[in-house]
């Protein structure tokens, strides 16, 4: 879902499951401090957070420790995703804000967040080369499995986000902490890459049903604007003139 809070240049729900993800994006927009900014390109900064109810109190229990780490390389795995997409260096010194919320946590984390931000940039008008989709898969008792949940993670093998362009099908982000045979990393990036395809052929679909949408819109705003119609009125009397 795209434009849920209108303040904002940009921002789109994404589920993935049970998974509910906020994206919201300011920008681009001058940077804060001089010392901030890049003169050839524009710098993104992502913020993560949860709401207060998208966590059962299981998983507040476990406590902090290890939680601001991912936390962390979760914002610098979306970064780094970004920075490969959006063509910064048609904004230089400018800064593009992008800021997460968890609304509802079942797991895939990190592939949420990428796809929700991916949308809310499109939804702010920032070029991208290609649309960022992300799936992850895992290894279940030896079985691969595609877009695990919270459940299913916790009997994970080996967990293998990945993030990609869907036209080249390059890896732009790739993350996995456990320790994988060489023989089976191929097959499980080969279902990652799947997944992500199947994930983008839903995406673009929201972004061409939303295109068409606001150019709807503008069509009926123009049509519906009486100052346009006089000018088109007075446009075309003119141009009866000269013909005659």
């Amino acid at each position: 879902k795209f434009g849920q809070d209108g303040s904002h240049d940009g921002s789109a729900c994404f589920e993935m499951g049970q998974t509910r993800i906020l994206a919201e994006v300011y920008g681009p927009h001058e940077t804060q401090t001089r010392r901030q900014e890049s003169n050839d390109q524009a710098i993104i900064k992502v913020e993560f957070s949860h709401a207060p109810f998208s966590e059962s109190d299981r998983k507040r229990r476990r406590g902090a420790s290890g939680v601001s780490r991912q936390n962390a390389e979760l914002v610098l795995a979306v970064q780094k995703a970004l920075e490969a997409t959006v063509l910064i260096t048609n904004y230089p010194q400018t800064q593009i804000d992008v800021f997460l919320t968890v609304l509802q946590d079942d797991g895939a984390r990190l592939p949420g967040c990428i796809n929700a931000a991916s949308l809310a940039i499109i939804d702010a008008g920032i070029a991208m080369s290609d649309l960022l989709v992300s799936c992850s898969v895992g290894l279940v008792k030896g079985a691969p499995i595609v877009d695990l949940n919270y459940r299913e993670q916790g009997f994970c093998d080996a967990l293998l986000p990945i993030a990609i362009h869907p036209a080249t099908e390059k890896v732009i982000s790739c993350t996995m902490n456990s320790r994988l045979q060489l023989e089976q990393l191929q097959p499980l990036l080969d279902l990652a890459v799947a997944g992500c395809l199947q994930v983008h052929s839903v995406l673009a679909a929201a972004v061409r049903d939303r295109t068409e949408l606001l150019v709807d819109q503008k069509q009926v705003a123009f049509i519906g604007d009486p100052i346009s119609r006089t000018n088109i009125t007075e446009f075309n009397d003119e141009n009866d003139e000269e013909r005659e």
